[in-house]
């Protein structure tokens, strides 16, 4: 048979137990709050920044999208520039090829004229009354 004193000291024993077991559980609660606040801070903090990558992300995209179009641009300039240098290339070969051929008729006709001259007849008499001395010194 237990002791009334005995019993009340057993009783006291227990509450103590469960009060030191109630003052960890508070406690794991306690710190178990204060590492999902933290977390919760870092997602928090996480979001903001993929928030900020992602508008940033968004502002880099932009200026691809228009340095892309100002390349077409520019591509699009040189091709058409090219292009024109080509036909001028092609107008001026054109443009030496009528000359020579303007001053090849010219000097054709030139010739022709000459020949026709009175100049060219006169010449034409001296050479031959030339060539008739020289063969008739030789004989």
């Amino acid at each position: 048979m237990t002791h009334p004193w005995q019993s009340g000291h057993h009783v006291l024993a227990h509450l103590k137990r469960e009060n030191l077991q109630e003052t960890k559980v508070l406690k794991v609660q306690g710190d178990l709050q204060a590492e999902i606040d933290h977390l919760q801070g870092k997602v928090a903090e996480a979001e903001c920044l993929m928030e900020e990558k992602a508008a940033k992300n968004e502002n880099l995209q932009g200026a691809l999208r228009k340095e892309e179009l100002i390349s077409i641009r520019l591509k699009t300039a040189l091709a058409l520039k090219e292009k024109k240098r080509k036909e001028a290339e092609i107008e001026v070969v054109e443009l030496e090829v009528r000359i020579s051929k303007s001053i090849l008729e010219a000097t054709v006709r030139a010739m022709k004229e000459f020949k026709a001259s009175s100049k060219m007849k006169d010449l034409n008499i001296i050479f031959d009354q030339k060539a008739f001395i020289k063969d008739f010194e030789l004989c």
